[in-house]
């Protein structure tokens, strides 16, 4: 392995070339990705010899200098990911080949991806772990990561338990009228439908969301358009792009937000959940460490889908509805998007659950009913078992997701208590946030709560909001 300094710069710039890569391939500006030939060429970084000296390196920080010590746990849980994903490299690319030619395909003669490439890849992922000298999935989190995902799991249930009146009666009420089908016939794909829930769409039209962008951001104390780290097109929906994105290419000096700007709530929601990426990105301090700048693939995205809430959240804003868009009457615009993200919730509670199950156990043929009953027992709605397996993924994304919602639910209280009901106005609010964006990712949204005074996340707490 390289010297650490030496490893933290060949991390930083596999980073920037892979964020450059997706950035060209999925905005059409090349014809081709280079990922696999990029992955090849940083190789070195993924070695099991590298692991082992990451963890010797880790071993000799003095215990008091702990941010240096959870920077090296930090580089040490992405080689070790680097490590499981490369020994499942032929199995995903296989997948991949399956997934190109399901997109080329007709709807009369439609492509799926074998189960069986599925169960082979995570049996991979599962045997590979265990080389690099943890038990499970679960326990290199709890060591490198602080997170638990069995703990995560009984919030997850509780969650679920606490907010299932509330789903049940919302979900029963808004089906007919959304997607013209009662609970009783409904199928996953009708839930997927409510995300866009159209009838308010005219207040949300195209012309509207780059200015609303730049509005949101003077209220806070700054001005988007000088920030010349980070740069904002526009795009037109594609096979590859079909919501706005952020690509963090150098944090943080070049941050490229993707805008797919059209008509509707859902496409704003989109774009304001990039936004909220795409600032923090922008904003993180360029004294931190590169792994504390930039989230990895297998990485801990709770706390920037914490962000990308926050902001995504104002439109279920009634101040903001009005101030911002002039819809006065709200009610049944803001009661439909709450249960819309209820529906999403709920969903990453149950896949947690299914995902840690499945992660930590031997793959059975019962993987596809186990994932049925999960499914259908939290949203209420038929649910098949196509495609079950592609839910699961090592980085525990579902229960990363969940962590973020908590962060923001409770940081949206703390600055309505703290700045007003329209905290988005507030430049006070905006130095605040601003100086939380300063940290990037060094710190867990556990931690990040506990630095800003809020105590414990509360996931009780968290389903009275909800519902």
């Amino acid at each position: 392995m390289p010297e650490l300094s030496e490893y933290r710069q060949r991390f930083n710039a596999y980073q920037a070339e892979l964020s450059e890569d997706e950035y060209l391939y999925l905005t059409g500006r090349k014809s081709g990705s280079d990922r696999d030939h990029i992955q090849a060429e940083y190789s070195d970084l993924f070695r099991l010899s590298a692991i082992k000296e990451l963890g010797r390196a880790h071993e000799e920080v003095a215990a008091w200098r702990e941010t240096e010590r959870a920077a090296i746990r930090r580089l040490k849980a992405f080689a070790i990911e680097g490590f499981v994903a490369g020994q499942a490299a032929e199995v995903t690319s296989e997948i991949d080949r399956y997934k190109g030619r399901q997109q080329a395909a007709s709807r009369a003669n439609p492509i799926s991806v074998s189960t069986d490439l599925f169960a082979e890849r995570i049996e991979i992922f599962q045997r590979s772990i265990v080389s690099t000298g943890y038990e499970s999935f679960s326990d290199s989190r709890r060591d490198l990561k602080a997170c638990d995902p069995a703990a995560l799991a009984t919030s997850a249930e509780k969650l679920l338990s606490l907010t299932e009146n509330r789903y049940v009666s919302g979900i029963s009420e808004f089906l007919p009228a959304a997607a013209g089908v009662t609970i009783d016939e409904a199928i996953d794909a009708d839930l997927d439908h409510l995300d866009y829930y159209t009838s308010f769409d005219a207040w949300f039209t195209s012309e509207k969301m780059k200015p609303l962008y730049r509005e949101l951001f003077d209220g806070l104390g700054f001005n988007a358009e000088r920030q010349t780290n980070l740069s904002l097109t526009s795009i037109d929906e594609t096979a590859r792009i079909k919501d706005s994105l952020c690509f963090p290419v150098r944090v943080p000096d070049d941050i490229r937000l993707v805008a797919v700007v059209a008509e509707g709530q859902r496409a704003y929601r989109r774009f304001f959940r990039a936004a909220g990426r795409a600032q923090n990105y922008a904003w993180t301090s360029k004294d931190l460490h590169p792994e504390f700048r930039f989230v990895t693939e297998w990485g801990d995205s709770a706390l920037l889908d914490c962000w990308a809430g926050l902001l995504a959240g104002l439109v279920t804003e009634d101040r903001w509805l009005q101030g911002s868009l002039g819809l006065i009457e709200s009610t049944v615009f803001r009661d439909a998007l709450r249960l819309i993200r209820l529906v999403e919730i709920r969903r990453h509670a149950a896949l947690h659950l299914y995902e840690l199950e499945m992660l930590e156990s031997d793959l059975s043929k019962k993987s596809s009913s186990i994932y049925v009953d999960r499914m259908q027992d939290a949203l209420k709605v038929r649910y098949n078992s196509s495609g079950h397996l592609a839910e699961i993924s090592p980085a525990f994304s579902h229960g990363n997701h969940l962590r973020g919602v908590a962060l923001e639910y409770h940081l949206r209280e703390f600055l309505r208590t703290r700045f007003g009901s329209r905290w988005w106005t507030s430049r006070k609010a905006g130095e605040m946030i601003i100086d939380l964006w300063n940290t990037g990712q060094r710190y867990s949204v556990e931690e990040m709560a506990a630095m800003i005074g809020l105590g414990e996340l509360d996931y009780e707490w968290l389903a009275n909001q909800i519902v």
